[in-house]
């Protein structure tokens, strides 16, 4: 289960195919991981970067599929 504390985002390891939600409430797929840095492609061939952090929720496996 995903621990909801501050500092989620060094308490939590994300991994690479995660379904995720940001702090502003962005969705999309955790593309890469590099110390404090996540790519997440938020449509298909759009990816932005933003510290660990800003992941407030990991969402379960085939949540964006479906939205």
């Amino acid at each position: 289960d995903l621990v909801r504390s501050r500092g989620l985002g060094d308490v939590y390891k994300r991994q690479v195919g995660d379904e995720v939600v940001t702090v502003g409430g962005i969705m999309g797929k955790v593309n890469a991981l590099k110390d404090q840095v996540v790519t997440v492609e938020i449509a298909s061939g759009t990816e932005v970067q933003m510290q660990k952090g800003a992941i407030t929720t990991v969402l379960p496996k085939g949540t964006l599929k479906s939205a």
